[in-house]
């Protein structure tokens, strides 16, 4: 298999060496390096060069229309030639054995179409802070149905051009793993595999999943709860409305990829699924006592089982 790698650049320098360095010590090296860079106005375009100069693999280096990180994403994997692409962020180091190990998970699982390993959360000094992302996923007693980091993920080319274009409003990972998910080809590797570097300019920072400090279950119950649940109500309904387009137009591929799968089944839950989250949305135009029994009937009728359960009731009745 053609390994590629893809990277998203923007403003990058100050830690970008290391990782581009990272790549280059691979015990398996790639045949490609494509790279997407948003007009940068530091010094990531001439870092760049210079490393295209002393590469012993072919790197290419595109310009993106600066639209920002999603969209810089999207264009570096539309333009990879591989049939296995590896996702990789700026300012991060990878482990020099990753290629290899994720490599030889997919020649042992043919069905696998996305692959995504654990990380070891760090600082920006990559001082090691005592966690790794699925460590800190399974301290909340989440599910790791719902783990998403591009960097972390590897994905066969074949299924990948299925999940291209990336639908408006919708991150182009959390996207590309929601296919994997539903028509059941997704691998998690529980095995670190890069230092997950967090500073004050990622694009994720903000998220309590993502944060540079150790977490406990305290602060995601706090988080949980001190959610406004209406947007993630609507992002849900976005997500599940594109997903079901998704498998009604790739439906002989998916087949191709994964033959156990019931397609028709899938698709009715999702649209089961989204018959609920319309009930959700009309609640917030109910007075307080009308919501609180639709809710609850909602509740009873095993409508939140896809959520939070009580919690996410109790959410939609006191914050919408």
């Amino acid at each position: 298999m053609k390994i590629s790698v893809v990277m998203a650049t923007y403003n990058g320098d100050r830690y970008l060496s290391e990782q581009l360095d990272s790549i280059l010590i691979q015990t398996q090296k790639p045949d490609e390096l494509v790279i997407s860079d948003d007009y940068s106005t530091d010094k990531t375009n001439e870092i760049l060069k210079e490393f295209k100069k002393a590469a012993p693999f072919e790197v290419r280096l595109i310009q993106n229309k600066g639209s920002g990180f999603n969209d810089n994403f999207e264009n570096a994997l539309s333009n990879c030639s591989g049939d296995l692409i590896f996702i990789c962020d700026q300012d991060d180091i990878w482990f020099d054995n990753k290629i290899e190990t994720v490599y030889k998970r997919f020649e042992a699982n043919p069905r696998c179409q996305l692959l995504i390993h654990d990380l070891e959360f760090c600082d920006s000094n990559m001082n090691k802070i005592g966690q790794t992302k699925i460590e800190r996923i399974e301290s909340y007693n989440d599910s790791l149905q719902g783990y998403v980091t591009g960097m972390a993920t590897a994905v066969r080319s074949k299924f990948l051009k299925t999940c291209l274009p990336i639908p408006n409003g919708l991150n182009y990972d959390s996207w590309i793993h929601a296919c994997a998910n539903f028509i059941e080809v997704r691998e998690i590797l529980e095995v670190v595999l890069a230092y997950y570097r967090r500073h004050e300019k990622n694009a994720t920072k903000d998220s309590l999943v993502n944060t540079p400090h150790k977490t406990k279950y305290l602060d995601f119950l706090i988080s949980k709860v001190t959610t406004d649940p209406k947007k993630g109500i609507y992002n849900d309904k976005n997500l599940s409305m594109h997903l079901v387009d998704y498998i009604e137009r790739n439906k002989k591929i998916i087949i191709t990829i994964n033959n156990d799968i019931n397609i028709e089944l899938i698709l009715s839950k999702l649209r089961e699924g989204i018959k609920i989250i319309n009930k959700r949305i009309l609640l917030q135009n109910k007075r307080i006592f009308k919501r609180t029994s639709l809710a609850f009937k909602l509740y009873l009728g095993g409508g939140y089982s896809r959520y939070s359960g009580f919690k996410s009731m109790l959410k939609d009745i006191i914050y919408i």
